[in-house]
């Protein structure tokens, strides 16, 4: 008899999971924005919304 009782809020919670999209948190996720076209390698700072990183000294 549980299992009946579970069953209309477990198929409700599967039905609205498929509805569920996630967002896009990466701005330009296919590098098609750019300020300048980039002709090396490591010239991701040259996409919009991107930055190349660097390193820095912590202490």
């Amino acid at each position: 008899m549980k299992s009946k009782t579970y069953f209309l809020p477990l198929s409700l919670l599967l039905l609205c999971a498929i509805q569920l999209r996630g967002q896009n948190l990466v701005p330009n996720p296919s590098f098609e924005e750019y300020t300048l076209c980039p002709d090396e390698w490591a010239q991701v700072d040259r996409a919009t919304g991107w930055y190349a990183p660097s390193i820095s000294n912590v202490a």
